[in-house]
């Protein structure tokens, strides 16, 4: 391995198509989240209770997860906020 490689530190060996991917997989995590904080009607983080912050943090590994690993598939993140969504609305 060379130090300093910047092909190597930007790229590897993650072939070009994967990147466009990459960014329909953020924009669908970024739809998700969205909805989510549409739907808690909160403007701003002073406003959350720590158990939405518990959630945000939640929902934001579940969107990073999905959004550049090629090995995790969108549905079960699907799921994930799904779930999340119905404990908030129990909770909250």
């Amino acid at each position: 391995m060379k130090a300093f490689d910047l092909h190597r530190m930007a790229f590897d060996k993650v072939p070009f198509d994967f990147l466009g991917e990459v960014a329909l997989r953020s924009l669908y995590t970024f739809v998700l989240v969205f909805l989510f904080l549409k739907m808690t009607r909160r403007r701003g983080v002073r406003q959350m209770s720590l158990f939405e912050v518990l959630i945000i943090l939640t929902l934001g590994s579940a969107a990073g997860d999905v959004a550049f690993y090629d090995d995790v598939p969108m549905v079960p993140v699907l799921i994930v906020f799904i779930t999340l969504a119905l404990l908030y609305r129990l909770v909250m």
